[in-house]
């Protein structure tokens, strides 16, 4: 079992990964469309 600040820890570092992927996601998504633009 997980002490509290573990988990605390543990929260803090999940908040953290999901928003750096959101992030990831979101640059992909502008520059995948900012391509489409220059082509067509």
């Amino acid at each position: 079992m997980l002490s509290k600040t573990q988990e605390e820890i543990n929260l803090k570092e999940f908040k953290e990964k999901v928003i750096n992927d959101y992030r990831t996601v979101s640059l992909s998504r502008e520059i995948s469309i900012m391509g489409r633009r220059d082509v067509l």
